[in-house]
């Protein structure tokens, strides 16, 4: 099933909850993604819109002369007086994103365009909490735990924590493999793996076949 962008986003609210539609499921926003959402939302708005109306200039009462500032008012502030900037002059890094390793976007290949990559775990007070990338977009949520996850998460984490990958189940074609083959509500679907030039492997779960392009299609046997 596929959903045309539409002009109002988000599409479905209750209360105060957001929606997010992705492919044919429907599901409950996380917090990275309602930033993200917003994000978009702001860019894509003409300027004119984003820009707040400035105030009517106060014109002076009738017969009366404006005032004009005194000499004393006009000096310029001393150097004690002068608004202070913040060392380093810039501005804080308010960029929260995590590092991510070997990542999709440092392959020498494009990662497939539909499915989810577990770029980052990290284990607090015994939970694990993964950082989910959506290989449509390149999105990422970050404190994904199996239990908050959606269903196509909820598949890649459960792979992932159960530590069931091996390279030898992988059928090769240079650095691209192809891990699984599954039908889910009468689709095909992928786990594709690649490995990058430092020996790292990425995992490209639950792609379909909207998203194979270029040497992945030789991968998956669309050449055939």
């Amino acid at each position: 099933i596929a959903v045309p962008k539409g002009d109002k986003i988000p599409y479905v609210l209750e209360g105060s909850k957001i929606y997010l539609r992705q492919e044919a499921e429907t599901s409950l926003a996380m917090r990275d993604e309602i930033v993200a959402l917003i994000k978009r939302t702001l860019i894509s708005q003409p300027e004119e819109r984003r820009l707040e109306p400035r105030p009517a200039t106060r014109q002076p009462a009738q017969g009366r002369a404006p005032s004009v500032p005194s000499p004393e008012s006009r000096k310029k502030p001393s150097g004690g007086e002068r608004a202070k900037v913040p060392a380093g002059g810039g501005r804080p890094n308010t960029n929260g994103a995590q590092p991510n390793g070997a990542s999709a976007d440092d392959m020498p290949v494009a990662a497939p365009r539909t499915g989810v990559e577990i770029v980052e775990t990290v284990e607090r007070k015994g939970v694990l909490y993964h950082t989910m990338r959506d290989l449509r977009d390149g999105g990422k949520v970050q404190n994904v735990t199996r239990n908050s996850a959606r269903r196509l998460w909820r598949y890649a984490i459960a792979l992932k924590e159960k530590s069931t990958f091996q390279d030898d189940k992988v059928t090769w074609i240079g650095d691209l493999g192809l891990w699984h083959r599954y039908l889910r509500a009468g689709r095909t679907h992928y786990d594709l793996v690649q490995r990058g030039p430092d020996g790292k492997i990425s995992i490209y779960y639950g792609v379909t076949e909207d998203g194979i392009h270029g040497p992945w299609r030789a991968v998956v046997g669309m050449d055939e």
